[in-house]
């Protein structure tokens, strides 16, 4: 890989990390911050529940859903997707983003984001404890109907440079929030 081209991509996943920044800064001078109980309970929810509906070729230890969190000096965000494409980012802070399912660009990058975590399923381990990343680390949690594997943390910067193992299900799932800014803007300001 070109040095250039580890710029580059460096330096995409730096500007995010500063857009979601912003907006978490942004959400909390505006007193537009929503209850950080009801979005950590709306995390926890969806790690701890699998879809009922599930097509019949899902087997039981296929991923349904996958939640990327990754810290940050505010907290935390989480971002999650689900084989159905539903899309949604948690902040720590009480804001986030909810409903990605109603936009295609968006239920595509989550479908794409599960689909990748079955590419690393044997790189994570069985748990029931689902701690937030440090700032600067990244943690994965794939769900399925036997119950969820996770990662250990990754250091965000490695995941970005292409050092890490799981490099492409951080991507699958940084494009996931660049879908989120393309149909909410107001996400990325």
């Amino acid at each position: 890989m070109s040095t250039i081209l580890v710029i580059k991509i460096a330096l995409a996943v730096g500007a995010i990390i500063v857009l979601v920044g912003r907006w978490i800064r942004r959400r909390r001078s505006s007193g537009e911050v929503g209850d950080p109980e009801i979005m950590r309970g709306l995390r926890l929810h969806m790690l701890e529940t699998v879809p009922e509906q599930l097509d019949a070729s899902v087997g039981p230890d296929d991923p349904v859903a996958i939640i990327m969190d990754i810290g940050t000096p505010e907290g935390a965000a989480s971002v999650y997707s689900s084989i159905e494409g539903d899309a949604s980012i948690y902040l720590t802070n009480g804001g986030g983003l909810l409903g990605g399912i109603g936009h295609d660009s968006v239920r595509a990058a989550a479908q794409a984001f599960v689909q990748q975590a079955g590419n690393h399923r044997d790189e994570l381990t069985r748990t029931s404890d689902y701690p937030y990343p440090a700032d600067g680390n990244v943690r994965f949690y794939v769900c399925t109907r036997q119950g969820v594997y996770a990662s250990y943390e990754r250091f965000e910067d490695a995941l970005g440079r292409r050092e890490d193992a799981l490099w492409p299900l951080f991507y699958a799932g940084q494009n996931v929030i660049t879908e989120f800014r393309r149909v909410a803007p107001e996400f990325g300001q």
